[in-house]
């Protein structure tokens, strides 16, 4: 069995559900996590869990030291854009491993070694949010084989924009890997995604050919069981379809915790929270929409938006630069 890492940076204030999430990660006994914060909440570590403190100036420190060319002040959204770049950023940490990888904290982990590949790939994911890279020379530094008729990993990073560059543009690292033959396995077809862009859980699916993201039809409950998360969601016959799958991403929405019984092994995820396990019936996902969000979700487009224009604007700037 190959030996897998996966890296989050995160500061300020951990979200509601880590503890969650840590006691997610215990499951995968076959994959170790590195958490980098400056959060000091006491939390119940797993063993395969590191947390090591520090302040964000530090991994600020830390990335002009291998990019002597980003000037900027570095702001903690924009390590997506160096997702790709951690195994050069972090190479001491990632010695032995077979696969190291970047990952977020805002999901919650079923069993996931059992959906990675038994071959051999040179990238695990098209998406940003638990994504493995072959941990060798040529992989750990793919990221600097930008191409000249796209942006370089050079102006990305050196931008204080957020371009994307761990899933999307013709710049990404997705991209880059086609271009260079480096074969991708799509991890993504077996997560639950849920979709930013609705109030109630519609899970969202990425065609990586198309390069585009669609919805369900039906809305969706979730439910983790002892270190397994399974979809539950009305079938077009009218019965229930389950399936399992390597693990559920909240995306861009606030989770609350209404458990009663907060040590239970067994609980379900609904739009806005987590909820004390019960059976699932037609009726249950029929009416298990939880609390309006109507203001979050248009906050959300909005703060979107907002990002997108940003991005689109400084993409022209520096390719017109070029002229």
């Amino acid at each position: 069995m190959p030996r897998y890492l996966l890296i989050c940076p995160y500061f300020g204030k951990l979200p509601g559900n880590f503890q969650l999430w840590l006691d997610s990660c215990a499951y995968n006994t076959k994959i170790d996590f590195i958490v980098f914060t400056n959060d000091r909440t006491e939390f119940k570590i797993p063993q395969n869990v590191k947390i090591i403190y520090l302040q964000f100036k530090h991994i600020q420190e830390i990335i002009r030291k291998k990019f002597s060319f980003v000037k900027h002040d570095i702001k903690p959204y924009k390590l997506c854009d160096f997702k790709p770049t951690y195994g050069y950023l972090f190479s001491k940490y990632i010695f032995g491993y077979d696969y190291w990888g970047n990952c977020d904290v805002d999901l919650i982990y079923g069993d996931l070694a059992k959906f990675l590949p038994s071959d051999p790939y040179d990238k695990i994911s098209n998406l940003g949010h638990t994504t493995f890279y072959r941990n060798n020379k040529l992989i750990n530094m793919a990221f600097t084989k930008s191409n000249k008729n796209f942006l370089t990993y050079q102006e990305i990073l050196a931008s204080n924009a957020n371009f994307g560059f761990d899933e999307i543009g013709n710049y990404g690292i997705k991209q880059i890997f086609i271009r260079n033959k480096y074969p991708i396995f799509p991890l993504e077809k077996n997560i639950a995604d849920i979709s930013p862009n609705n109030s109630n859980l519609r899970l969202s699916h990425y065609d990586y050919k198309k390069d585009c993201f669609y919805e369900d039809k039906f809305d969706s409950i979730i439910s983790f069981e002892k270190g397994h998360v399974f979809t539950w969601k009305l079938s077009v016959k009218g019965g229930i379809e389950k399936k399992e799958v390597a693990y559920v991403h909240f995306q861009k929405r606030k989770m609350i915790d209404y458990r009663r019984y907060k040590k239970s092994q067994y609980f379900l995820i609904g739009a806005h929270g987590f909820y004390d396990y019960q059976e699932i019936t037609q009726e249950l996902l029929e009416s298990f929409h939880g609390r309006n969000i109507d203001k979050e979700l248009i906050y959300r487009k909005f703060k979107a938006l907002k990002n997108r224009i940003k991005r689109e604007v400084a993409i022209r700037q520096l390719m017109k630069g070029r002229i």
